[in-house]
């Protein structure tokens, strides 16, 4: 395979005269234009790669970031410059739809690479949480501490929940519609605490028509289990080569009230273990040696049979991920701001492949 060429566009850059001519001179299989200067004047992008098409050269996108607006015309305008017909364009059209929050920069990639890459959804792997009760009638006692019943809870220290009622316990530290975490549990109690971690607080009154709801605040793990999370995982087909994850979807059965929820989805190449769970604050104990990125998700859809949405990588352009051994990612999500569950609430992550 020939090399490949890595063209300037944009201010600073080659002239589209000059694009042109080395696109008949270098004979490679793949002409990148480098976006780098594309901002100050998109046009070039579309004349640099539309003399490059018309002597039947294939091209691919590279560099950094353009500003938000260039993004926006770039994306009307990759069509026009990118036909389906051409093989080694069909990703990136894809791509074009989410150009805004998703940015691929790819350097010195081959035709025959591209040309059987594609993007590809494996088989999703579903985190469903705990089928036990998320809400419950309770009574309170006026004690210090507070003791709260509700026979066989399902509770555990670190979770967090919401009070609600026709009057709270009174002595200046319960509040009705405000979140406590769980500080001290028995097989049919537990006391609160106004912070994660904090000591139990005390009360002057048992307050009346008690309800609590179990609700998972910012930073906190969704898992399978409340005391030992499980691994979850999808396989990647091809491993040896490896391959790009430009986004991830979810979708989770929940009916109301999760629009505008933000999750950050962690894939790791071995699973991480943790202290706590489901509920819990998100603290992995171990696995930093395997983390591989993590993706910012916003529910933006609210439909009657669920809530769904995705997003890029955070903190980062792209994630390029090549397994030493296997083929299996694993997966973790957390919370970024809050929101009630529901019992046995499914979570299906959907990764986007290209490989």
């Amino acid at each position: 395979m020939a090399d490949n060429t890595v063209i300037n566009v944009g201010s600073g850059g080659d002239s589209i005269r000059d694009v042109a001519r080395q696109g008949g001179a270098v004979k490679t299989q793949v002409v990148a234009l480098d976006l780098g200067g594309v901002s100050g004047n998109p046009e070039n992008l579309i004349a640099a790669g539309q003399a490059l098409m018309a002597q039947s050269m294939p091209v691919a996108l590279a560099g950094d970031q353009p500003s938000d607006p260039t993004l926006i015309k770039i994306a009307d305008l990759l069509s026009q410059l990118l036909p389906a017909e051409r093989g080694i364009w069909s990703p990136f059209e894809q791509l074009a739809q989410n150009i805004r929050s998703t940015w691929l920069e790819i350097q010195s990639i081959g035709q025959t690479s591209l040309n059987s890459g594609a993007i590809t959804n494996p088989l999703a792997t579903v985190i469903t949480r705990p089928a036990s009760a998320v809400s419950s009638a309770v009574t309170a006692t006026s004690a210090t501490p507070c003791v709260f019943t509700w026979t066989g809870h399902p509770l555990q220290v670190g979770q967090a929940v919401v009070l609600s009622g026709t009057t709270a316990p009174t002595g200046g530290n319960f509040v009705l519609g405000v979140t406590y975490w769980v500080s001290v549990i028995a097989t049919n109690t537990f006391q609160l605490a106004a912070t994660s971690g904090g000591a139990s607080l005390s009360s002057t009154s048992t307050g009346t028509s008690l309800t609590v709801t179990l609700t998972y605040p910012p930073n906190s793990l969704i898992a399978d289990s409340a005391t030992s999370p499980g691994s979850h995982s999808f396989s990647i087909a091809t491993y040896a080569g490896g391959c790009l994850i430009p986004r991830v979807r979810v979708v989770t059965n929940i009916t109301s009230g999760w629009a505008g929820v933000n999750l950050l989805v962690t894939l790791w190449s071995a699973p991480p273990t943790y202290t706590g769970g489901d509920g819990g604050a998100y603290n992995p104990a171990t696995g930093a040696a395997n983390w591989l990125g993590a993706y910012l998700v916003i529910l933006t859809h609210q439909c009657g049979d669920g809530a769904a949405g995705g997003g890029g990588l955070a903190n980062a352009n792209q994630a390029s991920i090549k397994l030493a051994s296997g083929t299996s990612v694993f997966v973790d999500i957390q919370m970024q701001n809050q929101a009630n569950p529901i019992a046995s609430q499914t979570f299906t992550v959907i990764p986007e492949i290209l490989n």
